[in-house]
């Protein structure tokens, strides 16, 4: 990103339609790398896409809209994160399962202290081999991402899901 962008970004002020561009396409690349891992269940890759500060939380939409703190996976801290897919790589024990992650609609909200806001919608499908698919999550990714030496990392990301219950076990990252 050229040095004035990022001086933009600092400030706050506004990017025109092609540093946009080039921002959303940035983020189009983090939100699918990110897809990737979850979707090949590479726990150890699926903790590099943070900051060490971070927050990530799986959170319905009622708690979200309500402002109430708790969510049914919460990760404060690269820690965290990293004690989560250590728990999931080598000592969960599920039933195998394939999930499939679909991103679409991302939107970028807003630039503040060198912090990108960001939101996109996603899909989450599973398949087992004793069923037909399912969807298991739908809802919106909503994100405070950072730059973080070459690339982005997400120093905040909720995944907001729209479900009235969670139909099986939340064992893997959304």
């Amino acid at each position: 990103m050229p040095v004035e962008t990022a001086a933009k970004m600092e400030s706050g002020a506004g990017m025109d339609r092609a540093e946009l561009r080039e921002l959303k396409q940035e983020l189009w690349e983090l939100y699918e790398d990110y897809a990737h891992a979850c979707d090949r269940q590479d726990f150890q890759a699926w903790t590099t896409f943070f900051t060490q500060d971070c927050e990530y939380k799986a959170i319905s939409k009622e708690n979200f809209d309500e402002g109430l703190p708790h969510a049914t996976l919460y990760c404060d801290g690269l820690g965290m994160v990293k004690d989560r897919a250590l728990a999931l790589g080598e000592t969960a024990v599920f039933e195998p399962r394939h999930l499939r992650h679909f991103i679409s609609g991302l939107r970028v909200n807003g630039l503040s202290d060198g912090a990108i806001e960001a939101q996109a919608n996603f899909l989450v499908v599973e398949s087992m081999s004793d069923r037909e698919p399912r969807i298991v999550f739908v809802g919106t990714y909503v994100d405070r991402v950072v730059r973080d030496g070459d690339g982005l990392k997400f120093q905040s990301r909720q995944a907001v899901f729209d479900n009235y219950r969670v139909l099986a076990s939340l064992v893997v990252p959304i």
